[in-house]
């Protein structure tokens, strides 16, 4: 007889993310001596209405872009390079030497190589028809 009781639903569960985040903080830190320190970055309009955004997190010396996004209406102003000179800013301040950012190929690589990215790895048809980008940039 199984002890356990088993779910699998569909959606986020906030309390099984937390959970699962945790744990896995948890044990990186003991492998690593190192957690994950959390950062956001937003642009709004005068309405307060988010325009473009980032997410992402510092582990050691190195600085993550998790999430990245420009409005549809916002893009191709200048908005996404502000928002990518913020954060080389913010990683600097923190004494990271390098920032990492993961994209599709039918999202952003090219837009992050032209701003000193260079792609370290390569997942072959990991979204159907379209690879898997990881990226890195030192500073």
């Amino acid at each position: 007889m199984n002890p356990y009781a088993i779910e699998l639903g569909e959606g986020n569960n906030p309390d099984v993310s937390s959970a699962v985040e945790q744990g896995l903080m948890d044990h990186a830190f003991e492998k690593t001596n190192t957690r994950r320190h959390w950062y956001w970055l937003s642009i709004r309009d005068e309405n307060k209405t988010i325009l473009a955004g980032a997410t992402g997190f510092q582990r050691a010396d190195r600085l993550y872009i998790s999430s990245f996004w420009v409005k549809p209406s916002e893009r191709d102003k200048g908005i996404g390079r502000t928002m990518l000179e913020k954060i080389e800013g913010e990683a600097r301040r923190r004494a990271c030497h390098c920032l990492y950012v993961d994209t599709a190929s039918w999202q952003a690589p090219g837009y992050y190589e032209r701003h000193g990215f260079k792609v370290i790895a390569t997942v072959p048809d990991y979204l159907v028809g379209h690879d898997y980008v990881f990226l890195k940039k030192d500073l």
